[in-house]
């Protein structure tokens, strides 16, 4: 990990924001079983959700091994630009979004909008 221009720090520095040029970065798409595996063991879907179907390979047999256990970490704080925008989830996946400090605004579209919202292709 890192390479040029990239700074490295560790995950405690980044969480208390003091730098000036971190404030404005965005730590996202971090694979918790790559970045931290020993707290990716612990992390579940919320029993709410229901079966993780991709983690079953007789349900879901033809993904990325990498898939069936998936879990991101997105950290930034109110001045990084680029995130939140619209997007849609790929692969039909379950997301669930957890804040832990501040407010965040989620606004939710009838998927018959969808023609409305992305280029068709």
């Amino acid at each position: 990990f890192g390479g040029p221009g990239e700074q490295l720090v560790t995950l405690s520095a980044f969480l208390e924001f003091r730098d000036p040029v971190l404030r404005h970065l965005y730590l996202r798409n971090l694979q918790m079983g790559r970045w931290f595996p020993e707290e990716a063991k612990a992390l579940q879907l919320p029993p709410e959700f229901g079966d993780n179907l991709l983690a079953d390979p007789l349900r879901v047999p033809h993904v990325p091994p990498v898939w069936r256990n998936w879990f991101e970490l997105f950290i930034c704080t109110r001045e990084c630009p680029g995130f939140p925008f619209l997007h849609q989830d790929m692969c039909h996946i379950h997301a669930f979004s957890l804040q832990i400090q501040g407010s965040k605004h989620f606004t939710l579209f009838e998927p018959s909008d969808s023609s409305f919202l992305y280029p068709a292709g």
